[in-house]
């Protein structure tokens, strides 16, 4: 579980951290995303993939997670490794990849930031 305001250090050393911000959309950079808290309706957590979960492009469109990666042509092997930011089965984002969209079908004032800082720093 990844608590907001918060931290984890994922498996590799790296420091996942989640907080809120207010206002437009902040810019993210690669090592960031950010989402609509008012989306969010669970627990977020950062795990594996699962059967069942969904990924939301940037065009808003919502897809299997795996036709996704399947479609991005990553590798088996490298999908199995993927970490992920969730929302019960929706992904928020593959952590250091892809972001997921949302539609903007209303503005929106309060934002998850999400950052992964190299070697926990």
């Amino acid at each position: 579980m990844l608590p907001v305001p918060g931290q984890l250090k994922l498996p590799d050393g790296q420091l996942l951290s989640a907080e809120v911000v207010t206002g437009d959309k902040p810019v993210s950079a690669r090592n960031q995303t950010v989402y609509p808290r008012s989306l969010v309706t669970g627990i977020i957590e950062v795990r594996n993939r699962k059967n069942g979960d969904r990924f939301r492009t940037k065009s808003g469109y919502a897809k299997k997670l795996k036709e996704y990666l399947i479609d991005k042509k990553l590798p088996q092997a490298e999908r199995d490794k993927l970490l992920l930011v969730c929302d019960g089965s929706d992904v928020l984002w593959l952590i250091g990849e892809q972001a997921a969209g949302w539609k903007a079908d209303r503005a929106f004032q309060e934002w998850l930031l999400f950052t992964l800082t190299e070697g926990g720093q």
